[in-house]
């Protein structure tokens, strides 16, 4: 009766509650919905940082097309106001003046107008040699000229023996103070595409470069839109770097954004076809689908072997269970399970894992503090020298706009090399390379100055700061040496130098001829006292001589200032 009773109750114990089959797979279908939510929660999210990375690409895109379009026209202005600077244009022979702007004309591979106070040409290169030239085009622009003499760029425009619209930019002609003539300088037709494909653009991504009237500059993908209206006639209330969605000249749906050159007002677009992004996107959702359905697919197997693995191992403890009552041997203690000392042996190796991850994330620590430290280095010695320029700037002007405009001049010296070093992810700079960046106005300008040396590569630090003696040593020379009249010149030369280690240095020797007189100053100036620091800074020596036929400047740098690598051709 017992017996039998005790038997009835471990039966209905037996059959009360689920199979471990049927919890796990409750569970498994419980676990699906929370699943979908987060895998589509994640894929809104990822499109939303996609795109919102994308648009702030662009937005930087622009930025970047601008400042180089600011860049590029600068040199133009520059190449306009060296010429203008010249006697033979200061002089009234007009034979001279065609003679001297056509060899320019050649050089640069632009052309060259010189206009009177009567709006008259005077001289015209993209003119046949005998042509009769007609009155100016557009004498608005050179009367502004000739009432603010100040150079400015000019918007596409149309004119005699020119077969399609032109830019241009204009620099006064000064004569004992007065301006009795107006230079245009006009640039290659495509000077401005080549900024546009030496700006990095990723893939399918198109830019152009307009003008204040809305006319395409220059087009990365299609040359035929120059002088066309820009499709992109954006909002008057739309801010640069802002994204808007519109249609391009293809009827493409596109990503756009804009940002202007404050020095001629023309705008750099860059846009992206909306197409390429709705495909990453679409990829982007079907490899993310798959993920869920390979995930449930293999959930479902996992749940189905983990049911068969417990309920197998739950019926071997249960028969080991009842054998308690047989026999007095055997003993079960908790903690000596296989599974439990999987875990420990699995959070034994977590332990380690982490360990060895700790002491990862402690030498990568130890790694950004010393680049950090560097880099507060370098900016420290940055702002020393910036401020030394400030200062010495300050004392040696007489009011703020010679203050502004000398201490801008050598920002833009510093300025010039950061951006070689930013182009070569500062690395090894081409001595060339640095002598066109500070030199390249002058390099350009009739041959006055003469480059020679081996091919050789500066380092970072030494690429930067003979930079700045470079531009020291060119506003100089074009202020009171030989760069100041148009019979003088100037040699650079180098050469690598043996040192006692054994390993080569570097001497850089630059020599002014043919211009003014020298004398020997009564005491260092600004440009003297830091070509002596910045040299010594980078453990190099500077020697200035003040010759009577012109100054003459030895630097020698050590083997630290090299790099291996060649400096490329010459």
């Amino acid at each position: 009766m017992v017996r039998g009773s005790g038997m009835s109750s471990e039966l209905r114990l037996q059959q009360k509650g689920y199979p471990v089959a049927a919890l796990l797979a409750v569970m498994f279908v419980g676990s699906l919905l929370p699943f979908f939510a987060l895998i589509l929660s994640g894929a809104r999210q990822h499109m939303a940082e996609e795109r919102g990375e994308n648009f702030a690409q662009l937005s930087r895109q622009s930025a970047v097309l601008a400042e180089a379009l600011e860049r590029e026209l600068r040199v133009f202005l520059k190449t306009a106001q060296v010429t203008a600077q010249s006697n033979t244009l200061r002089q009234s022979d007009i034979a001279e003046q065609t003679k001297h702007l056509r060899g320019a004309a050649q050089y640069t591979g632009g052309h060259f107008i010189l206009v009177d106070r009567s709006f008259r040409q005077l001289v015209n290169t993209a003119a046949p040699e005998g042509a009769a030239l007609p009155q100016a085009a557009d004498a608005d622009a050179a009367h502004l000229v000739f009432a603010t003499g100040q150079p400015m760029v000019r918007d596409l425009a149309t004119g005699p023996f020119f077969t399609e619209p032109f830019f241009s930019v204009r620099a006064p002609v000064v004569v004992d103070g007065n301006i009795v003539y107006v230079l245009t300088y006009v640039p290659r037709k495509t000077a401005l595409a080549d900024v546009l494909d030496r700006t990095f653009r990723p893939q399918d991504w198109l830019a152009s470069i307009v003008d204040t009237q809305g006319r395409v500059v220059a087009h990365s993908d299609d040359p035929r839109r120059y002088g066309a209206k820009s499709v992109w006639q954006l909002p008057t209330d739309h801010p640069p770097g802002a994204v808007l969605e519109a249609v391009d000249e293809k009827g493409r749906p596109a990503f756009v954004t804009r940002s202007q050159s404050r020095l001629s007002g023309w705008q750099a677009l860059v846009w992206e076809p909306k197409a390429p992004l709705d495909a990453r996107m679409n990829k982007f959702i079907a490899a993310a689908s798959r993920s869920v359905i390979f995930a449930l697919i293999g959930s479902a197997v996992a749940a189905v072997l983990s049911a068969l693995a417990i309920r197998t191992a739950l019926r071997r403890l249960a028969a080991a269970a009842e054998q308690v009552g047989e026999s007095s041997a055997f003993y079960y203690r908790a903690g000596l399970v296989r599974e439990a000392n999987q875990v420990a042996a699995s959070l034994s190796v977590a332990a380690n894992h982490i360990t060895a991850r700790e002491q990862e994330l402690r030498t990568n620590e130890e790694r950004i503090q010393t680049i950090v430290h560097e880099l507060n280095h370098r900016s420290k010695n940055l702002l020393a020298i910036i401020q030394v320029i400030a200062r010495q700037s300050a004392r040696r002007c007489t009011d703020v706009p010679e203050f502004l405009r000398s201490f801008s001049e050598r920002l833009a010296g510093i300025a010039r090399s950061h951006d070689i070093l930013t182009e070569r992810g500062w690395g090894a700079v081409p001595i060339m390379e640095l002598m066109d960046a500070h030199m390249g106005p002058f390099l350009r300008a009739g041959g006055r100055v003469k480059c020679s040396g081996p091919d050789v590569a500066l380092q970072a630090s030494a690429a930067q700061d003979i930079g700045m003696v470079l531009h020291e040593l060119a506003t100089n020379a074009a202020k009171y040496g030989a760069l100041s009249t148009s019979s003088g010149r100037i040699e650079i030369e180098w050469q690598k130098t043996a040192a006692p280690s054994g390993k080569q240095g570097l001497e850089l020797r630059w020599t002014e001829v043919g211009g003014p007189a020298v004398t020997p100053p009564a005491r260092k100036g600004f440009g003297h006292t830091l070509l002596e620091r910045v040299v010594a800074s980078i453990g190099g020596s500077a020697d200035v001589d003040w010759r009577k036929d012109g100054l003459t400047c030895t630097i020698i740098l050590p083997h630290a200032c090299l790099s291996e690598q060649p400096g490329g051709g010459q």
